[in-house]
């Protein structure tokens, strides 16, 4: 299957004023806004119906976090992700099934505003 985390950050850190990261440890505070992608555990979505026993798509989970110093930051960085997903995301080799409204989430950092979604993604199996 398709590395989708990175695939996804290299697609979002080319949006404007877009920085975006994996499960790697980052500095928030010094380059807010900021895109944190987390992919989360897939399913599998077509089997072949005769032939090998294996995917063909998987729906495939991830967990977008932005993070920003204000909520006004922190809302338009979303909105830009969003209407970028609800675009079919131009770049990536898979496609988005659901892009949900993304919610204000806490954060223990009093600084920093955060809003996520769980995206789901329609990804080809490359076995």
């Amino acid at each position: 299957m398709r590395d989708v985390e990175a695939d996804l950050v290299a697609a979002l850190v080319s949006l404007s004023s877009v920085t975006a990261s994996g499960v790697a440890a980052v500095d928030i505070e010094a380059g807010s806004p900021f895109v944190q992608v987390t992919e989360l555990p897939s399913q599998e979505a077509e089997r072949f119906s005769n032939g090998p026993r294996r995917s063909l798509y998987d729906l495939v989970d991830v967990d977008l976090d932005v993070y920003a110093p204000t909520l006004d930051a922190v809302f338009d960085t979303a909105q830009t992700v969003r209407e970028w997903l609800l675009s079919g995301a131009p770049g990536l080799e898979f496609t988005p099934v659901q892009v949900p409204v993304f919610a204000r989430r806490p954060d223990y950092n009093e600084r920093i505003r955060r809003r996520g979604a769980a995206v789901t993604f329609r990804v080809r199996s490359d076995n």
